[in-house]
C-alpha cells in the first residue's frame, strides 16, 4: 500500500509542475518541503492554480499574508497555496 501511495504522490506533482510550468510561465514560487509543497502565486493566479488543484481532486489550502519574504525581499499581494503530504 505504502508503494502506491508513493506512485500517486510523484504523479500528482509531475502533474502540478507540468500545469505550473505551462500556464503560470515563471509566475510562481514552487517549494517541496518533506510535509508539504507550498506554491506561492500573485493574488490574480490564485483562483486559478486552486480550479486545476480542485479539478485534480487535491486537497489544499490557500492562505493570503501580509507579505511573503523571498530571497531577502519582501513581497506583497502574493497567495500561498500549501498541499499537504
Amino acid at each position: 500500500m505504502e508503494k502506491e501511495t508513493i506512485a500517486i504522490q510523484n504523479s500528482t506533482l509531475s502533474a502540478i509542475k507540468t500545469f505550473l510550468k505551462t500556464n503560470l510561465k515563471g509566475d510562481y514560487i514552487y517549494y517541496n518541503n518533506p510535509k508539504s509543497i507550498k506554491i506561492v502565486v500573485p493574488n490574480a493566479l490564485a483562483e486559478v492554480v486552486a480550479n486545476f488543484l480542485e479539478s485534480e481532486k487535491i486537497i489544499f489550502q490557500i492562505r493570503t499574508p501580509d507579505f511573503i519574504m523571498h530571497k531577502f525581499r519582501f513581497i506583497r499581494n502574493m497567495s500561498e497555496i500549501i498541499i499537504k503530504k
